[in-house]
Protein backbone atom coordinates (compact mmCIF):
# COMPACT_ATOMS: atom_id res chain seq x y z
CA UNK A 1 0.00 0.00 0.00
CA UNK A 2 2.59 2.65 0.86
CA UNK A 3 4.57 1.43 -2.06
CA UNK A 4 1.72 1.69 -4.50
CA UNK A 5 1.39 5.72 -2.82
CA UNK A 6 4.84 6.28 -3.38
CA UNK A 7 5.15 4.91 -7.00
CA UNK A 8 1.66 7.12 -8.32
CA UNK A 9 3.17 10.44 -6.31
CA UNK A 10 6.48 10.01 -8.86
CA UNK A 11 7.08 12.42 -11.72
CA UNK A 12 7.01 8.72 -14.17
CA UNK A 13 2.94 7.62 -13.14
CA UNK A 14 0.98 7.96 -16.11
CA UNK A 15 -1.57 9.97 -14.43
CA UNK A 16 0.29 12.80 -13.61
CA UNK A 17 0.91 13.72 -17.37
CA UNK A 18 -1.91 14.89 -19.50
CA UNK A 19 -1.82 14.36 -23.25
CA UNK A 20 -2.20 18.37 -24.44
CA UNK A 21 -4.40 17.34 -27.42
CA UNK A 22 -7.21 15.89 -24.26
CA UNK A 23 -9.40 18.60 -23.93
CA UNK A 24 -12.74 18.21 -21.70
CA UNK A 25 -16.53 19.60 -22.30
CA UNK A 26 -15.70 22.38 -19.82
CA UNK A 27 -12.33 23.41 -22.37
CA UNK A 28 -15.06 23.78 -25.02
CA UNK A 29 -17.74 25.42 -23.12
CA UNK A 30 -14.71 28.07 -22.47
CA UNK A 31 -13.82 28.38 -25.68
CA UNK A 32 -17.60 28.98 -27.19
CA UNK A 33 -18.26 31.69 -24.49
CA UNK A 34 -15.13 33.59 -25.37
CA UNK A 35 -15.91 33.68 -29.20
CA UNK A 36 -19.40 34.88 -28.53
CA UNK A 37 -18.50 37.30 -26.28
CA UNK A 38 -16.21 38.72 -29.21
CA UNK A 39 -18.39 38.12 -31.31
CA UNK A 40 -21.08 40.38 -29.46
CA UNK A 41 -18.30 42.92 -28.66
CA UNK A 42 -17.76 43.31 -32.37
CA UNK A 43 -21.45 43.70 -33.08
CA UNK A 44 -21.80 46.20 -30.78
CA UNK A 45 -19.40 48.41 -31.62
CA UNK A 46 -17.57 47.70 -28.49
CA UNK A 47 -13.62 47.44 -28.27
CA UNK A 48 -11.39 49.42 -30.69
CA UNK A 49 -7.62 48.44 -31.87
CA UNK A 50 -6.50 45.16 -29.76
CA UNK A 51 -9.87 44.10 -29.04
CA UNK A 52 -11.58 43.74 -32.30
CA UNK A 53 -11.61 39.85 -33.46
CA UNK A 54 -10.93 40.07 -37.16
CA UNK A 55 -12.38 37.17 -39.38
CA UNK A 56 -8.98 34.94 -39.08
CA UNK A 57 -9.63 35.22 -35.72
CA UNK A 58 -13.25 34.19 -35.43
CA UNK A 59 -12.14 31.35 -38.15
CA UNK A 60 -9.51 29.88 -36.12
CA UNK A 61 -11.73 29.85 -32.95
CA UNK A 62 -14.63 28.16 -35.19
CA UNK A 63 -11.86 25.72 -36.48
CA UNK A 64 -10.59 25.42 -32.61
CA UNK A 65 -14.11 24.43 -31.43
CA UNK A 66 -14.65 22.41 -33.99
CA UNK A 67 -11.62 19.97 -33.11
CA UNK A 68 -12.15 20.07 -29.36
CA UNK A 69 -16.18 18.53 -30.28
CA UNK A 70 -14.32 15.76 -32.59
CA UNK A 71 -11.97 15.16 -29.38
CA UNK A 72 -14.46 15.02 -27.31
CA UNK A 73 -16.60 12.44 -29.49
CA UNK A 74 -13.85 10.20 -30.01
CA UNK A 75 -13.11 10.48 -26.61
CA UNK A 76 -16.68 9.08 -25.52
CA UNK A 77 -16.87 6.72 -28.26
CA UNK A 78 -13.40 5.07 -27.58
CA UNK A 79 -15.04 5.14 -23.42
CA UNK A 80 -18.01 3.25 -24.21
CA UNK A 81 -16.56 0.74 -26.08
CA UNK A 82 -14.13 0.06 -22.90
CA UNK A 83 -17.28 -0.20 -20.97
CA UNK A 84 -19.00 -2.86 -23.33
CA UNK A 85 -15.97 -5.15 -23.39
CA UNK A 86 -15.94 -4.54 -20.13
CA UNK A 87 -19.05 -5.97 -19.40
CA UNK A 88 -19.07 -8.33 -21.82
CA UNK A 89 -15.77 -9.68 -19.68
CA UNK A 90 -18.10 -9.93 -16.47
CA UNK A 91 -20.91 -11.72 -18.36
CA UNK A 92 -18.83 -14.09 -19.55
CA UNK A 93 -17.03 -14.88 -16.52
CA UNK A 94 -20.18 -14.44 -14.10
CA UNK A 95 -21.75 -16.87 -16.54
CA UNK A 96 -19.23 -19.67 -16.20
CA UNK A 97 -19.16 -19.21 -12.56
CA UNK A 98 -23.05 -19.94 -12.32
CA UNK A 99 -22.85 -22.66 -14.57
CA UNK A 100 -19.93 -24.43 -12.26
CA UNK A 101 -22.15 -23.55 -8.81
CA UNK A 102 -24.97 -25.17 -11.18
CA UNK A 103 -23.25 -28.45 -12.01
CA UNK A 104 -22.02 -29.08 -8.59
CA UNK A 105 -25.32 -28.75 -6.90
CA UNK A 106 -26.14 -30.88 -9.49
CA UNK A 107 -23.76 -33.52 -9.39
CA UNK A 108 -23.98 -33.53 -5.61
CA UNK A 109 -28.02 -34.32 -5.81
CA UNK A 110 -26.52 -37.51 -8.12
CA UNK A 111 -28.28 -36.23 -11.24
CA UNK A 112 -25.91 -35.56 -13.34
CA UNK A 113 -23.02 -38.64 -13.25
CA UNK A 114 -19.38 -38.48 -13.34
CA UNK A 115 -17.46 -41.21 -14.52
Amino acid sequence: MITANIASSGPNYRHAERNRDSFTSVDLKDLVEERDNLENQQQNGIGTGENQITEDQMLAMQEEAKRIRQLIIEHRRKKCCRDYKTWAYLVCVASILIGTIVLIILAGMGLVKVN
